[in-house]
């Protein structure tokens, strides 16, 4: 690193100053001893001041010069300000898989390249796509006519289909007939007593489930009649007729066959409107015939939990408590209870207590259960592990196995060990191969399975292929069936799967919302993502991945701020959502604000230290920043994930433009400008490239002249035009302009400078509004033979004795009297003003631009005689004004811009 020269200079005077005082202590001149009455007289002296290396507050130096360096009256020009190269997008997160990870542990899982498509047809007319069809008559197709009469085995199909949903009797042997029987206690119908009843029936079109003769009401069919009759496969049928061969005694031998029909009516709570009846009813008898079992009185108490009466339930629990406080199944009971009620600390309490008196599986599943229902993942699997460790094991306990491996994997796949919730996944289907929730997990995470672990057979009738043991695709198999036909490219059954999703579970339609918000999106579709999105937060305003997405949309549509709140909100739910965090600090590095930008992505690379294209926005903020030493680095790390990087790349050339010097930064702009030459013309990297390269190449070449007048005489070339009454003199380091005009006519003050060198100049002006004159500031060419001057070429800018400012553009040799007013610009008088005019271009594009205090007057006007070299610039100041006519005019601090010859 190189060093200044203030800290070469301290080190030389050290050195120089230690070497005295050992060479006088050495030198064997004993000292004086001082008496202890001698007072030492301490003398004052003066510190240097610190200030003069340190940089100034403005970021300028208080030294412009190095030590040793003659004194010059010009510089260098303060180095160029960085312009933002070409860069690619953020990566985008594309939607989780279900069971998929937790916000936090989305990185690098889900992260993915954005892509610009166009519409691909998959949601033009969504109401003609989307329609319900479920009202068409299944014996008739689009174009109205009736369908072939079906063959044996297909008949045989959809008799087996109709008689899992309608009632049926046979008054002809194989001809059954669909329909309802409407008997009064119609599930005894079989009973010996009642041998001789007639069947009231209501026959039904099977097809549609609408009466075959609609007003006619139900038809009575004497028992002789019917040769069979049943009723439709459906759980409310199956649990009535359970519940009706116990006959209502419930004894030793049928205790436990009771238990099960109770249990079941549990599980049917919510679909079978008399379930709780009959669970109340069987746990009753269940617990009147074993009073000392636990079990039944645990039933009754989940009864009056379902149906909400949750005091009578938390009534049970105590009660219960004091006779079987050593059993874990209370404590379990009552810890769902009270995790239900969102007591949390005491449901842990419960929790806790039921394993001290059981460390089996059983209560670890439902403790683990509870913990994924509060977020805490990392605690569930940890518990889980060891329950599946110790499952139980025998055909018997399948379904336990099943639930407890389950349960494992959707806890790590929320803690974003994917692979490992694959594999669990696929144990579970091996121990139980129908099961479709198993399997859709195995769909759904395949793609992330650890490199050469096992993987499973998918199944026939995912690809269209035939298989007789296609199950029911219920919620989690739509969700994978639909994922595994996005990835092959079928975006038609992908979005069918999904809609047919969000159809099967009202409860859980953030899931497959999230995924049709993803097909709509790379399929060019935003409207409709932003639809499936509200949809989704109004399910789960909570939705981490949902609020992310619908700011990235945000962002696309020109909302920033709304895009910002969608942000805070995902981030009050996840603090360490990495792509969040990025995302914000991108927003930032879009308004400019540098330093919020670079806090929001130190920390996502807290999060996520691989992501190159943060390592190269955060690079992008630093370099803005002046922070040089810090954005190389990141842009080398940038460079170290990603070689390609452009704007690292660009980054990486600007730090060394900064820190090197203009020499090194062209050869790197120039190694990159090499590396580009495959690419198109039009390319924006290439273009990019080439500007930088000539705005360093140019500005390397100029220098800024400077003159503060802090002197008696005029001198440095200054030409000096004062026979019309007002005088040019220095007083007090500045130029006075001042005096009476003894005529009409005009006081200047200019130089000359070759066209090619020119490139600005910076003035103070003071003149008071006392003053009857225009005085203002020129740049021209002019003719240079004897005699009264021609003006060839010229833009000034000026303030009258009525105080508007006015502008004069000469482009020949005539008009050169015609002022411009400016209304739109203001020049003030009775204080100092900052005035620019800067000429830009070559040859017949040169043109000219004025600033006053830094505010745009005139930009890129057009004057072609300002570019020719044939004759000097002449830039300075005037004072125009009638006879008699005073004015007082200063000038100070000018500035003039020039380039140097190759």
């Amino acid at each position: 690193m190189k060093l200044r020269q203030e800290v070469w200079v301290f080190v030389a005077v050290a050195a120089l100053l230690g070497w005295l005082l050992w060479s006088g202590m050495g030198s064997g001149v004993a000292s004086r001893a001082r008496s202890r009455a001698t007072t030492m007289e301490l003398e004052r002296i003066g510190a240097p001041s610190a200030d003069v290396a340190r940089p100034a507050a403005d970021g300028k130096q208080g030294v412009e010069r190095t030590l040793f360096e003659p004194p010059s009256d010009t510089r260098p020009l303060a180095p160029l300000r960085f312009q933002e190269p070409p860069r690619g997008a953020l990566l985008t997160l594309a939607a989780p898989p279900y069971p998929g990870p937790r916000a936090r542990h989305f990185a690098p899982h889900l992260w993915r390249a954005p892509a610009s498509v166009e519409p691909s047809g998959l949601f033009d007319d969504a109401e003609a796509e989307f329609a319900d069809v479920e009202d068409l008559e299944p014996e008739v197709v689009a174009n109205g006519s009736e369908m072939p009469a079906p063959g044996p085995a297909e008949r045989a199909a959809l008799e087996e289909g109709y008689r899992r949903v309608f009632d049926w009797i046979e008054l002809q042997p194989g001809r059954p007939i669909f329909g309802r029987i409407v008997n009064g206690d119609r599930y005894g119908l079989r009973e010996v007593n009642r041998a001789g009843e007639a069947v009231r029936f209501e026959e039904m079109v099977p097809a549609t489930g609408r009466s075959r003769y609609p007003g006619q009401g139900p038809v009575t069919f004497e028992r002789e009649r019917v040769l069979e009759f049943g009723f439709a496969d459906t759980l409310e049928n199956q649990l009535e007729l359970a519940f009706r061969a116990l006959d209502g005694n419930v004894s030793a031998s049928n205790y436990a066959d009771a238990m099960a029909v109770a249990a079941d009516c549990l599980d049917a709570a919510f679909e079978v409107p008399r379930a709780l009846e009959l669970a109340e009813s069987l746990y009753s008898q269940c617990s009147a015939e074993q009073p000392d079992e636990l079990e039944p009185r645990l039933g009754l108490a989940r009864r009056h939990e379902l149906a909400f009466e949750l005091d009578r339930a938390m009534a049970e629990y105590e009660s219960l408590a004091t006779r079987y406080s050593h059993r874990a199944p209370l404590h379990v009971a009552r810890a769902q209870l009270e995790a239900r009620l969102l007591l949390d600390e005491a449901a842990e309490a419960s929790f806790r207590a039921a394993l001290e008196r059981d460390s089996g599986y059983a209560p670890r599943l439902a403790f683990g259960q509870f913990l994924i229902s509060r977020g805490r993942t990392e605690e569930a699997a940890n518990v889980l592990e060891v329950a599946v460790r110790n499952a139980p094991q025998g055909p018997d306990a399948r379904d336990a196995r099943l639930e407890l491996r389950l349960a494992l994997a959707s806890a790590l796949a929320a803690e974003g060990r994917l692979a490992e919730s694959f594999d669990q996944h696929v144990l579970a289907l091996r121990g139980a191969p129908d099961s479709g929730e198993a399997l859709a997990g195995a769909l759904a995470l395949e793609r992330f399975r650890a490199e050469g672990a096992d993987t499973f057979e998918q199944p026939a009738w995912l690809a269209g292929g035939a298989d007789a043991g296609a199950p029911s695709l219920g919620f989690e198999l739509l969700l994978a069936s639909g994922a595994w036909y996005e990835t092959k490219g079928d975006g038609v059954s992908a979005r069918d799967a999904y809609l047919r999703a969000l159809e099967s579970d009202p409860l859980r339609t953030p899931a497959p919302l999230r995924r049709l918000v993803q097909l709509a999106v790379d399929n060019g579709y935003e409207d409709q993502a932003l639809g499936f999105l509200e949809r989704a937060l109004e399910a789960d305003p909570y939705d981490a991945w949902s609020l992310y997405q619908r700011a990235r949309l945000s962002v696309d549509r020109g909302d920033p701020d709304g895009a910002a709140r969608d942000l805070a909100a995902a981030l009050a739910v996840e603090a360490d959502f990495a792509d969040a965090l990025a995302l914000l600090g991108e927003l930032a590095w879009r308004r400019a604000d540098f330093e919020n930008g670079d806090l929001y992505l130190e920390r996502a690379l807290i999060l996520a230290p691989e992501r190159a294209d943060l390592l190269e926005l955060r690079a992008l903020c630093l370099v803005q920043m002046d922070a040089f030493l810090d954005a190389r680095d990141l842009a080398e790390a940038a460079l170290a994930a990603e070689p390609e990087r452009f704007a690292a790349r660009a980054v990486s050339a600007w730090c060394a433009y900064r820190i090197e010097g203009p020499e090194e930064a062209l050869v790197r702009l120039g190694e990159l400008e090499d590396s580009l030459r495959s690419a198109p013309e039009d390319d924006a990297r290439r273009g990019y490239t080439a500007a930088q390269i000539a705005r360093v190449d140019e500005h390397r070449r100029m220098v800024a002249w400077r003159d503060e007048f802090e002197r008696s005489t005029l001198a440095n070339q200054w030409t000096q035009e004062d026979n019309v009454g007002p005088l040019v003199s220095l007083e007090d380091g500045q130029v006075l302009i001042e005096g009476a005009f003894s005529r009409a006519g005009e006081t200047r003050l200019w130089r000359e400078y070759p066209a090619e060198e020119f490139v600005s100049v910076e003035l103070d002006l003071f003149f008071e509004s006392a003053g009857s004159a225009r005085v203002g500031v020129f740049l021209g060419r002019e003719s240079a033979r004897a005699g009264p001057r021609q003006i060839q070429a010229q833009v000034a800018i000026a303030r009258n004795r009525d105080g508007a400012t006015q502008a004069r553009i000469v482009r020949g040799s005539t008009g050169a009297d015609e002022w411009l007013d400016l209304s739109a610009a203001e020049f003030p008088a009775d204080r100092w003003v900052r005035v620019r005019i800067e000429r830009s271009g070559e040859g017949s594009d040169s043109s000219v631009g004025v600033a006053l205090d830094g505010i745009p007057v005139l930009e890129r006007v057009r004057v072609p005689g300002m570019g020719r070299a044939s004759t000097p610039l002449r830039v300075g100041v005037f004072a125009e004004g009638d006879t008699g006519r005073p004015v007082r005019l200063l000038v100070d601090n000018v500035e003039v811009v020039r380039r140097l010859a190759r």
